[in-house]
């Protein structure tokens, strides 16, 4: 079957069948192109295919009961997986140990109640506002308690959180700056603001609203997190838990307050426009922020969460070091209805550049996974904007060695004041996005292989974990004040 439905879910889904190994699927807008698809599938993989769907109809379509047992062994694969109603997918979320806060807090000589024992917390990192020899670091990493962090637990419970937020609120609270329960000991007058400590506070209310992560298009119940009993419902931060930040705050002109944004269309317009930050004491990261919606300066490109990523063999990343040339200069395997990407389109050739739908690619490489198939022989690869301007396909071709071809007039990128771009990506215009082959054939082969090199180690660095992640944040919070 050739299938030209762009929005139907065909049967049992692709949890029971892989489609791709019995039908050709083609995007509504290519049907005109359905000779060129087909006529690239190699004659062995139509034999295959024809084999797989005789075996298909037999055991899933004839007849009544084999549908009805198509239907239960769907049902079976399903029995063991959580529902979006009583929590996230076990493969989404580390278990965590819970006695492993008894023994934090009580080597700290911390309340066990400012620990959130939903999150896991590394034991083993140094964290330096402990250190026995005495030494005070200049810079400590602090959360608020006013929403899912609060010390009573009834109340933690009931504050909606995103599996993407969790990724990174636990890869903050095991920094080696971070310090448990200081915003309520600062609160209470326990302990006091020091003029010589820089705060970095982190909010403990969903703002970074990632409906896509995990779990993409599937909205914000499906990708919550709702280990321990937490509530999937409630959602973004208000204003006036900024105005407790700023009350205890007010006095010391060192802090700043991390505000983490997810939204595919950016930061809400009430983060810049309508309130202002004159002082530029708050720090919106934002996924997908526009550069009118971005205080220069102040303001920074969140990286994007890594859906997917491509671990390449010693054998391959040895290669990639070494800049062993590759097959393909330009690759790009995605939807096509965006200007940006039919413009690319047009430079497919087959050969040295290749760009096509994932269905296209699936059958051209004959290969169960063409999408890093395809990266991990390119020079580069293309990061188009499609119907938003930031994707995690940077970060996904990034981590196949290939350089990242970036064509998003106004998106800002991740980390730029830790990450030089120019270095490791290329930067076209969407409206010259059909000259990037010209562009890229100007590149020097030397001048590819640094740009690889580099582009590696600032993947290892800060793109290839919510550790890295999350590191990289610090690292430009801490160029925010001049005596650092």
């Amino acid at each position: 079957p050739v299938v030209y439905a762009d929005n139907w879910v065909l049967p049992f889904g692709y949890d029971l069948i892989n489609w791709q190994d019995v039908a050709v699927v083609i995007p509504e807008a290519q049907a005109n192109e359905s000779i060129g698809i087909l006529n690239a599938i190699p004659k062995e993989k139509r034999c295959a295919m024809r084999q797989r769907v005789v075996e298909i109809y037999d055991k899933y379509m004839k007849d009544g009961p084999s549908t009805v047992a198509g239907l239960i062994e769907n049902l079976e694969l399903f029995a063991n997986r959580p529902s979006s109603l009583t929590g996230p997918v076990a493969a989404d979320v580390d278990l965590c140990d819970e006695a492993a806060v008894g023994r934090l807090a009580k080597r700290l000589r911390l309340k066990e109640r400012w620990f959130d024992k939903t999150l896991c917390w590394d034991e083993d990192v140094e964290r330096l506002w402990f250190a026995k020899n005495g030494t005070r670091p200049k810079s400590m990493i602090l959360m608020t308690s006013l929403g899912w962090n609060n010390p009573v637990t009834a109340k933690r419970k009931g504050f909606y959180r995103g599996l993407r937020t969790r990724q990174l609120m636990e890869e903050v609270i095991n920094h080696p700056l971070f310090y448990p329960g200081a915003w309520d000991l600062i609160t209470s007058g326990q302990m006091n603001i020091s003029q010589s400590t820089i705060y970095y506070i982190f909010l403990d209310k969903e703002t970074c609203g990632d409906t896509n992560y995990p779990h993409p298009r599937m909205g914000r119940i499906r990708n919550a997190d709702t280990v321990g009993g937490r509530s999937g419902k409630g959602y973004r931060s208000s204003w006036s838990d900024f105005a407790k930040v700023w009350r205890t705050f007010f006095d010391s002109a060192r802090f700043r307050v991390v505000y983490l944004d997810c939204d595919p269309s950016g930061p809400p317009t009430s983060i810049r426009e309508q309130q202002g930050n004159r002082d530029r004491r708050l720090v919106v990261m934002s996924f997908s922020a526009m550069k009118h919606q971005h205080l220069e300066g102040t303001d920074e490109g969140l990286p994007p969460p890594t859906l997917r990523s491509y671990k390449m063999s010693s054998k391959l990343l040895k290669q990639a070091r070494r800049c062993k040339p590759r097959k393909v200069l330009l690759s790009f395997s995605g939807n096509l209805v965006h200007p940006v990407r039919k413009a690319l389109r047009h430079l497919h050739d087959g050969k040295d550049v290749i760009i096509g739908t994932p269905s296209e690619m699936q059958h051209f490489f004959n290969v169960s996974d063409p999408y890093f198939g395809l990266a991990q022989q390119s020079s580069f690869a293309a990061v188009p904007r499609g119907d938003t301007l930031a994707t995690s396909r940077l970060v996904e071709v990034m981590s196949a060695g290939a350089i990242p071809v970036i064509l998003a007039d106004q998106l800002v990128l991740p980390l730029t004041r830790a990450v030089n771009w120019t270095e490791i990506s290329v930067t076209i215009s969407e409206k010259e996005a059909a000259k990037s082959v010209e562009i890229l054939k100007k590149i020097p082969g030397d001048q590819q292989c640094q740009m690889r090199k580099k582009l590696l180690e600032v993947y290892d660095k800060y793109f290839s974990s919510p550790k890295g992640n999350v590191q990289g944040m610090v690292d430009i919070l801490e160029t925010t004040f001049d005596d650092r």
